[in-house]
């Protein structure tokens, strides 16, 4: 089996709470790129649980006492890893656990003010898996109404936190991240469930009009917690995880995320509309192919939870996970791939048979996306010029700016993710 194989199996095994047995010790060179999907992939606690749960660590003490050189030297590299997967499991869980529970006293501060903001992923998806602290969570999202959201931010910042990026707040961003120094927790609040600075994503938002009168009210760990109709909801993580795939990729968790939701809320999904979103949108085949990787690698039985898939669409998923894992939690694996992000939305946005400009476009974005790097363009355009000419001297100076780990170029990339995003129908051939 391949890494990228042993990997899905042990996540398999803990998403689904079965069994892998590993019976015979991998070679030394795979843990290290095991250990590094398991922390890329922001999945590090679930893999290391099943790794002691597959038996490997067994073998490697039989193989230690053993007189076989290779396998000694096998046992030794699981011993070692495991020692480096077992600390960063329990930074990671006991991380989380504080960070929940503090969660839970800001949600109701914030609550005291009159305020209920509709919560979204974060907390909602991880109260979705058999052991919610192994699925790590670096912020929660807050989705308010905008005349609402100087009530969240005044709580906020009465409770130690401060924006990232203070120039933002003058202009009321859709999205405003909220950090608290003493503790590291970030929350990002919404007023746009999708940005409505790009016209692909800014469609999106129609489906979840309504969202505040639909709005649900869940209790976990008997504090109540709002957040959004099950069918809206399933339909948000789907467009989240489009929207970071198209903008340099995202992660296997992002899958995960809605898989495990399906199998918690079927029952109570409108499929019927969440049917007529999918075919809205165009998203079928994208769709389908998502359903394909859960069903290969994660023993997930799309039939048995009535998810809408399309007999026409031939399954063909190999360039979405492989993507998938070279682009990480949320794309920002290589600076070339956040680079070629901007070949990929435009094609979205003009759904155009082809991109042309090619390194252009990489270097020299719009105002509106240039001002996420350099925040003095929010409060003087006039100054593009020079972010574009800091652009470029950062670009020409950073190797790893102008290729990925594979050695291909940002245009090379950019366009290699267009075609995929033609195949999947997300943007028109």
């Amino acid at each position: 089996m391949t890494t990228i194989e042993h990997f899905m199996a042990l996540l398999a095994a803990g998403l689904n709470q079965t069994e892998y047995r590993i019976d015979t010790l991998p070679a030394v060179e795979e843990w290290d790129p095991l250990y590094k999907y398991s922390l890329q992939q922001n999945l590090l606690p679930i893999i290391s649980e099943q790794l002691v749960f597959s038996g490997v660590y067994e073998l490697a003490g039989k193989a230690i006492s053993g007189k076989d050189a290779k396998e000694q030297k096998e046992a030794f590299a699981a011993i070692r890893y495991r020692s480096m997967f077992y600390e960063n499991m329990m930074a990671f869980s006991t991380d989380q656990v504080q960070r929940t529970v503090q969660f839970y006293d800001y949600y109701e501060k914030i609550a005291k003010a009159s305020v209920r903001p509709i919560v979204v992923k974060g907390i909602v998806c991880r109260n979705t898996y058999p052991k919610p602290d192994l699925r790590p969570s670096g912020d929660e999202d807050l989705y308010v109404r905008p005349e609402d959201y100087q009530k969240v931010k005044k709580v906020l910042l009465e409770n130690d936190f401060r924006l990232t990026d203070r120039s933002a707040d003058e202009t009321m961003l859709e999205e405003l991240e909220f950090i608290n120094p003493q503790n590291g927790i970030l929350y990002e609040v919404h007023t746009s469930l999708m940005p409505r600075i790009s016209s692909f994503y800014d469609k999106h938002n129609a489906a979840f009009e309504g969202a505040f009168e639909r709005a649900k009210i869940e209790v976990f760990d008997g504090y109540e917690i709002c957040t959004l109709a099950e069918t809206q909801h399933l339909f948000f993580l789907l467009s989240h995880l489009l929207k970071h795939f198209v903008a340099g990729g995202v992660g296997i968790r992002q899958l995960c995320d809605i898989l495990m939701f399906i199998r918690k809320y079927h029952d109570v999904i409108d499929w019927q509309e969440f049917r007529g979103w999918l075919e809205k949108y165009h998203l079928e085949i994208f769709w389908v192919n998502l359903m394909e990787i859960g069903v290969r690698y994660l023993a997930f039985e799309p039939e048995r939870y009535n998810v809408p898939m399309y007999a026409s669409v031939k399954p063909d998923p190999g360039l979405i996970l492989d993507d998938m894992f070279e682009a990480g939690v949320f794309g920002t694996s290589s600076m070339a791939r956040r680079h070629s992000a901007n070949l990929t939305i435009k094609a979205a946005e003009d759904e155009k048979a082809g991109v042309t400009g090619g390194i252009l476009k990489a270097l020299f974005p719009s105002a509106e996306k240039m001002a996420e790097r350099y925040p003095y363009l929010k409060e003087k355009k006039y100054l593009l010029p020079v972010a574009y000419g800091q652009r470029i001297v950062t670009f020409l100076k950073n190797k790893s700016e102008q290729s990925d780990e594979t050695g291909r170029s940002v245009t090379e990339l950019g366009r290699e993710r267009v075609d995929m995003l033609k195949k999947y129908g997300i943007v028109n051939k």
